[in-house]
C-alpha cells in the first residue's frame, strides 16, 4: 500500500480525511491504509463498516500523542469541499478554506459562498472584467453536444484504458467545460470540476452534485494546497505548469491531451486553407522540464461524418467561424468527414 507522504506539510486532520476516502473507495473490503507526516507513519487506515477506523500505529517508531486517537470514526460521505484541500484565491491570502454552513471559509475571514447548485465561485474582481469569462456558453454547447453524441468515445475509451478513472487520492478535471469527461471518467473517490466559465460550472454542478465543481482562473493560480491532487486530466486546455508542479503530488500524473497533428484537417483545408500538420506536443515536453517525466503517450485519431450542425458544433470546438468569411466556405457542404486526433501526454510527478 502506497505510503501518504504526499500529505507532508497539511493538517493531521485533513491527512486523515483523504485517507479515509481513499480506503473507502477500494473494493477490496479489508483495504488498509497509512498516514505519514514528516516521514513518520502516525496513524492506520481501515475500513469499518462505513466509516474508516483511524489506529494508532504501534510500529510508528515511537510515540507521537496523535497515536492515542486510537478509536476515531471519519465519515467517508464527505463531500470534496469538507476535505480542506482547496485554498483561498484572494491575493496574498491562500490559506486553507474549510466548509461552514453554505461558504467556504479561510482562517483571516475571506468566504465564497456555495451557490444553489452546490459550486463555489471563487473568482477575483480582476478575473470578472470580462462580460463572459471564459469560453462562450455557445462553444460550451457545443462542445457537449458533440461528446454526448459519441465523437469524443475513442479518447473516452483510451483514458479508462490508461487508468484516467483509477485515482484514489483527489482528482481534478482541468478546464472541464460543462463536465462532459469528469462524468465519464471521474472516480468515486474526491474529484474536482474546474474551470473560468461560470456558466459551465453551474450546469455541470445541477447534473452532478457528488462533485465539487469550482469556478476559478486556473492562470492566476490553482485554488490547492500544495500536493493536494493525485491526477489531473487537462483536455484541450492550457497547462499552468508551475502551479501542477505545486499542487500534485509526488508520483501524481497529470493526462493532457493536445490536439494531434492531423486534428480537424478536411475542416481547416475548408475553412482555413491551412493543412499544415499541428505541433503542440513537443512544446508541452519543454514546458515540463525537471521534477516531471513523460510515463506514457499516445496518438489517437477518428473519423466522423458531420451533417452541417455538427460542422457548426465542430467549428466552435476550435474556436473557428467566428468571422463571416469562414463560415461563407462552408455554406455549400452539407455533409463532411472530419478527422479527429488527439495526442495523449502523461506526466509523472518526480
Amino acid at each position: 500500500m502506497q505510503v501518504h507522504e504526499r500529505f507532508v506539510g497539511l493538517r493531521l486532520l485533513d491527512a486523515l480525511a483523504v485517507a479515509a476516502h481513499r480506503v473507502a473507495q477500494r473494493d477490496d473490503r479489508a483495504a488498509r491504509d497509512r498516514v505519514v507526516l514528516d516521514g513518520r507513519v502516525l496513524l492506520r487506515v481501515s475500513l469499518c463498516g462505513q466509516h474508516a477506523r483511524i489506529v494508532g500505529d504501534a510500529h510508528a517508531g515511537g510515540e507521537h500523542p496523535r497515536a492515542a486517537l486510537a478509536c476515531v470514526a471519519v465519515s467517508t460521505a464527505a463531500h470534496p469541499l469538507e476535505l480542506r484541500l482547496l485554498r483561498c484565491t484572494v491575493r496574498g491570502c491562500g490559506a486553507p478554506l474549510e466548509l461552514a454552513a453554505h461558504a467556504l471559509v479561510c482562517a483571516r475571514g475571506h468566504a465564497f459562498d456555495r451557490a444553489r447548485a452546490g459550486h463555489v465561485n471563487l473568482l477575483q474582481p480582476q478575473d470578472r472584467r470580462a462580460p463572459e469569462p471564459g469560453d462562450s456558453s455557445a462553444a460550451l454547447l457545443a462542445r457537449e453536444r458533440w461528446f454526448e453524441r459519441g465523437r469524443a468515445a475513442a479518447l473516452v475509451a483510451a483514458l479508462a484504458a490508461r487508468g484516467a478513472a483509477s485515482a484514489s487520492g483527489a482528482w481534478l478535471d482541468l478546464c472541464c467545460g460543462t463536465g462532459a469527461f469528469t462524468r465519464a471518467l471521474a472516480p468515486r473517490g474526491p474529484a474536482f470540476g474546474l474551470d473560468l466559465a461560470a456558466f459551465a460550472i453551474e450546469r455541470a454542478a445541477k447534473r452532478d452534485p457528488a462533485r465539487a465543481w469550482l469556478v476559478a482562473n486556473a492562470d492566476r493560480g490553482l485554488p490547492f494546497v500544495d500536493g493536494a491532487l493525485e491526477r489531473v486530466l487537462a483536455v484541450q486546455a492550457r497547462l499552468p505548469e508551475r502551479e501542477l508542479a505545486r499542487v500534485v503530488a509526488p508520483g501524481g500524473r497529470v493526462i493532457a491531451v493536445l490536439p494531434g497533428a492531423r486534428d480537424q484537417l478536411e475542416l481547416r483545408e475548408r475553412v482555413l486553407a491551412d493543412a499544415r500538420p499541428l505541433e503542440h506536443a513537443e512544446r508541452t515536453r519543454a514546458l515540463f522540464g525537471a521534477g516531471w517525466r513523460v510515463a506514457h503517450e499516445e496518438q489517437l485519431e477518428a473519423r466522423v461524418a458531420c451533417d452541417r450542425a455538427a460542422l457548426a458544433d465542430a467549428l466552435a470546438l476550435a474556436y473557428r467561424g467566428q468571422r463571416a468569411s469562414e463560415t461563407a466556405r462552408l455554406a455549400g457542404v452539407d455533409e463532411l468527414v472530419v478527422t479527429q486526433a488527439w495526442h495523449v501526454l502523461e506526466l509523472e510527478r518526480c
